[in-house]
């Protein structure tokens, strides 16, 4: 056993294994010898890491005196964000980028001036792991897909020539809970929402059911929704969202009145028949406060108004609209694959209830 307990591999330059049972590389970095951890104890998995090591350090030598051996993390965010703007994207779209890229720059200090070269599998590897215990599935994943594009752009550019995201995997996203209350409480909340003191009381009940029955969203789509886009002839609304960003997906839909959508927007149109077509049908955008306070009245968990989008996909399904149809109304076009998803254990008492009915 060699020194600190290291002894090398025959025949593979740069491998030793110690006496722990763990592999290390041993390597030169601007002339001075370092050791790396390769996290194994099987030879046949140390062998192909250390092979990329050397490969990594190659990278770094080749052109060492070029523009695009100075090149930085930073630099590649610049030109990313650059290319972000020219493009038609919305506004919340961007802001999202940024924010991913902020997040990149904070959660891994002195990356921004790093030169991309120096980057490595094991540095990216270790940062998405401490990454992984600051944020949620969901969160994480969207950052590292946002590091996935920049190292991609640095391949593109010539600067990267391995994959330094081999190591890093996406979280796996549970399904969340939904707990929703019963029709009846529903009802019930409704009504505490309508008798509130507040002269808003009846306005922020007509808001609260207009999400529920149709399942728009409520900033993007709802709060935008005129008296034009009602046809009471044809029963639906024509949902267009924003003159200048459109709908969440850059596309117009057509959402069928149901039986409960079509008698609130008779009544409310009745309330103020004399209103243009070009006012907007929700007088009341934010009734956070009166939903809050209903729950709170009855003693149930705080129904928030993105619940109301779920509440109107869980009773559609329920109700036994097939999926790839409630995902159309909703605005998904991914056929209703987030739906099968969010809404698994509906679709698993659906299918009981369907199963019940098969007669062989």
């Amino acid at each position: 056993m060699g020194r600190n307990g290291f002894k090398a591999v025959k025949g593979v330059s740069g491998l030793y294994h110690r006496d722990n049972g763990m592999y290390y590389a041993r390597f030169s970095v601007g002339g001075k010898k370092t050791w790396q951890s390769l996290r194994t104890k099987l030879k046949s998995v140390a062998e192909p890491r250390l092979a990329e090591i050397k490969k990594e350090l190659r990278e770094i030598e080749v052109d060492k005196d070029s523009d695009s051996a100075d090149v930085t993390m930073g630099d590649l965010i610049k030109k990313i964000e650059e290319d972000i703007r020219i493009q038609k994207l919305k506004p919340r779209t961007i802001k999202y980028y940024g924010e991913c890229h902020n997040t990149i720059l904070k959660t891994w200090p002195g990356i921004e001036d790093k030169k991309v070269r120096q980057v490595t599998a094991t540095a990216v590897e270790k940062w998405s792991k401490k990454l992984m215990n600051q944020f949620d599935a969901q969160r994480y994943n969207n950052i590292i897909g946002q590091m996935r594009k920049l190292l991609q752009m640095g391949k593109d550019q010539g600067v990267l020539f391995g994959d330094l995201m081999k190591g890093v995997r996406r979280a796996k996203i549970i399904p969340k809970e939904i707990s929703l209350p019963d029709k009846e409480t529903f009802e019930r909340w409704l009504g505490v929402i309508d008798k509130a003191r507040s002269r808003w009381g009846h306005r922020s009940g007509q808001t609260v059911r207009f999400l529920a029955y149709s399942g728009l969203r409520r900033l993007t789509e709802a709060a935008l929704v005129k008296w034009g886009d009602i046809d009471f002839d044809g029963k639906f609304i024509h949902v267009k969202g924003d003159p200048a960003t459109r709908t969440k997906n850059w596309s117009t839909r057509r959402v069928p009145f149901n039986p409960k959508l079509e008698e609130l927007l008779k009544a409310m149109r009745e309330e103020r028949p004399d209103e243009p077509l070009s006012s907007r049908v929700l007088e009341v955008i934010d009734p956070t406060k009166q939903m809050h306070f209903a729950s709170d009245h009855l003693g149930i968990p705080r129904i928030k108004p993105k619940d109301l989008r779920d509440w109107f996909g869980t009773i559609c399904v329920e109700s036994g609209v097939n999926i790839p149809t409630v995902a159309k109304w909703m605005g998904h076009k991914d056929g209703g694959a987030l739906l099968m998803r969010t809404y698994t254990h509906i679709r698993d008492e659906y299918s009981q209830e369907l199963a019940k009915k098969v007669n062989f």
